[in-house]
């Protein structure tokens, strides 16, 4: 598993034929803005499925786990852009901020058919200076990544949801998902899943580690640290308290979990990130 990605600011597109299927799962600590320029794909998103055709965007919070799928089906070209907020400039956060103050979360944007080439102009202008490694293209690259968020925001329509058929396995993992993520902080078994999602457990786990990329003891860890991760920087909660309160009935074991992901002791994390 790829667990985190470290670089604050990075663009990078890729193209890739029909013959190529790729599966990709991971979290980090930065926003990541992907694009599909050509292709298709799907994504596994928190505890949501989505669907990604040419001219829609995915905007992916920090922290919020992810994997992507591409079929076979003629090529795909995507584009993907790593950065935090920090990278935004004041006057441009305050614009398309919906929350006053905070970056939005993790959306789907539907770029408008007629403003897809201007987007994409964004992008390869990006891209190009990203090769040069001037200070004066990491000006150019920050004056771009602006005008890029104000296009998405302006130019597109925001997708609240995909359409997955009632009674399919997608629509079975996902509401098993969605169940492990309001019900984290309990104790809960391979068994409780499988029966949300009306699955025998052998199936359903082999077909939730397909559809998520993670087992079901995984996910359910990492949804736990991820609100450990939130309590740790939101409250003034012991170590141990904070462990208990997200499921995990011992806090040397969720020292080493988090450890483990993070690579870093719960109590750093909270202290780097104050």
């Amino acid at each position: 598993m790829r667990d985190v990605i470290h670089d604050s600011f990075s663009i990078d597109r890729c193209r890739r034929s029909s013959s190529h299927v790729q599966v990709c799962h991971h979290f980090h600590p930065c926003f990541e803005l992907y694009y599909m320029q050509e292709g298709e794909c799907s994504f596994f998103l928190n505890d949501i499925i989505m669907h990604l055709t040419q001219g829609e965007a995915l905007l992916i919070a920090a922290m919020d786990y992810h994997k992507s799928t591409y079929e076979k089906k003629g090529f795909h070209m995507r584009s993907i852009v790593y950065f935090k907020p920090d990278n935004i400039e004041p006057s441009v956060l305050h614009t398309i901020s919906r929350s006053g103050n905070k970056f939005p979360k993790s959306q789907k944007f539907s770029i408008h058919p007629d403003c897809r080439n201007s987007f994409e102009d964004i992008l390869s202008r990006m891209l190009t200076e990203s090769k040069i490694k001037t200070e004066t293209s990491e000006l150019l690259i920050h004056f771009y990544f602006q005008e890029l968020l104000l296009t998405l925001f302006r130019d597109s329509t925001a997708v609240t949801e995909d359409t997955i058929p009632i009674g399919s396995t997608e629509n079975a993992v996902q509401a098993a998902a969605q169940y492990i993520t309001r019900n984290s902080h309990q104790d809960l078994s391979l068994e409780d899943a499988a029966r949300i999602a009306n699955l025998t457990p052998t199936y359903f786990s082999k077909k939730f580690k397909a559809i998520t990329g993670l087992g079901f003891k995984e996910y359910l860890n990492h949804v736990r640290l991820k609100e450990a991760c939130t309590l740790l920087l939101e409250t003034d909660e012991s170590i141990s308290a904070i462990a208990s309160r997200c499921g995990f009935n011992n806090s040397n074991y969720f020292g080493d979990a988090f450890k483990k992901v993070f690579e870093m002791s719960p109590r750093d994390y909270r202290k780097d990130n104050l």
